[in-house]
């Protein structure tokens, strides 16, 4: 149900699906679009310690009262603080 113009004939129900079905479509895209924005920092320093160039340590602030740091331990680990 993509269809986003809804007639004077059409009944509640209907209305109702489609609403839910544009919600649902609408949720699914914020949610993998902030997965991908939060977790972009992390997969990068998971990918350098992987293929053995970890660069130096990661600061990631989320919050404005809140910091992660990514360290890399040696050429297989790293910490997160």
């Amino acid at each position: 149900m993509n269809c986003l113009f809804i007639g004077p004939n059409d009944d509640k129900e209907k209305i109702k699906a489609i609403h839910l079905d544009l919600i649902q479509n609408f949720a699914e895209k914020l949610s993998r679009f902030k997965r991908n924005f939060y977790a972009s920092p992390f997969e990068k320093a998971f990918e350098g310690v992987k293929n053995n160039k970890a660069s130096a340590k990661c600061e990631y602030a989320c919050r404005p009262t809140e910091k992660i740091w990514i360290i890399p331990a040696s050429s297989d680990s790293f910490f997160l603080l």
